[in-house]
This record gives structure tokens, sequence and C-alpha cells, in this order.
């Protein structure tokens, strides 16, 4: 069965480290087919959801087979440039995997402006926490150019639980890490910031 014609709307989520997010991964009038990333203008040619989660940090020490398990759950595709994928305030369950490009995470500051808090890139995760627990993205995500991401649901994953519980655990495990990295990088940046206001206009 066509995955797309079962979920045609699929791919709700994200958000990264502290402020993770949600977004809306399938633009209306794309198209996405299980096992490939296709959308109007693609030209990702034979590139399909394995290939793109095997050398994501998600799938580190699991097998080629464990891999091709959570590939039959994802769903992949190029996003458009400067595409908004979701505003913050929403909820879902959807995890997001950047496989390529990079992506903005961005707060309303008013007035219709926004600020970007910090560039997700590939590797990165977004969509943990409401993953996880089902909070409240506190950002937005809007695409740099055309990066490709995969995504797959917490129901989607759990259903995994009883056939391969080492997969799922290895999973949760490498969440964990992705996601302290990312904090990790996001408190340099703000310290490097906070020194470079006070080197300029001191401190107070």
């Amino acid at each position: 069965m066509d995955r797309a014609a079962v979920r045609p709307q699929v791919g709700r989520l994200c958000g990264s480290a502290a402020l993770f997010l949600g977004i809306e991964l399938c633009a209306p009038g794309s198209d996405t087919v299980a096992g490939r990333i296709t959308a109007p203008g693609d030209d990702m040619g034979d590139t399909d959801n394995f290939t793109s989660l095997r050398s994501s940090r998600l799938t580190a020490g699991l097998t080629d087979e464990q891999v091709e398990r959570l590939a039959g759950i994802s769903l992949c595709r190029r996003l458009e440039d400067n595409e908004k994928l979701f505003q913050e305030g929403e909820t879902d369950d959807t995890l997001c995997v950047i496989t390529s490009g990079r992506l903005a995470v961005t707060r309303n500051v008013g007035g219709g402006g926004e600020v970007t808090l910090h560039v997700l890139q590939a590797g990165d995760l977004a969509g943990e926490m409401g993953f996880v627990g089902g909070r409240p993205h506190s950002a937005s995500l809007r695409a740099m150019g055309r990066p490709t991401v995969c995504t797959f649901t917490r129901a989607e994953f759990e259903a995994l639980v009883d056939s391969d519980p080492w997969l799922v655990y290895r999973v949760m495990k490498n969440i964990v890490q992705v996601g302290h990295d990312i904090l990790h990088r996001m408190n340099a940046q703000f310290v490097e910031m906070s020194n470079y206001i006070t080197h300029q206009h001191g401190r107070y």
C-alpha cells in the first residue's frame, strides 16, 4: 500500500535541545512515497530512506537490518528553500532526522518579526520532546536552502518494541546523545555572544 495515500499530511514535528519544535513536513502538493525522498522538483535520484538513515547519528550502533526496519516506518523528503515547517506552540509526536542541509530555529519577537536562535545541521534531530513527551514546541523551524529530512511518529516507533526492543533502546539512547550535543552547542554560542557583547559595550 502507498503510505502517501494513507498519511498524505504525515510529518508534523520538531524542535531541538531546550527548544524542541514542531514541524509540518509535507507541504500541500508534495509527493511523498515510502522508501523515497520525493517532492515537486526533486532530483534525489535513487536516494532512499535506508541510505539517508544509515548515515544518521540516530542509527549509530544499529545493524543494517535494524536500519531497514526503521526506514520502513519513515517518510523522507527534500524541503523547499525558506519553507516554514511549523510555528511555535503546536504539539505533535513526530521525530525529525535532518539528513542533509540546514534548518533555522526561530522564535517570534512580536510585530511580525522573528529571531534565529540556532541553526540545525545534518545529523541533528528535531522534535525530541514532542516525540517523547508530547510537549508543545517553543520555536519554529525554517529550511535554509533545500535540506532533506526523514520523519516517523511515536506510535509507529513504539510498534517496534515487541519485535526489536534493542533497536528501540539504541535509538532512544542516540536521541539523548544528539540532543545533549545540540544543547552543548547552543550553550557555547550563548556564552560566545555574551562575551562579545560584554567586550563591546561593557557589563552594563
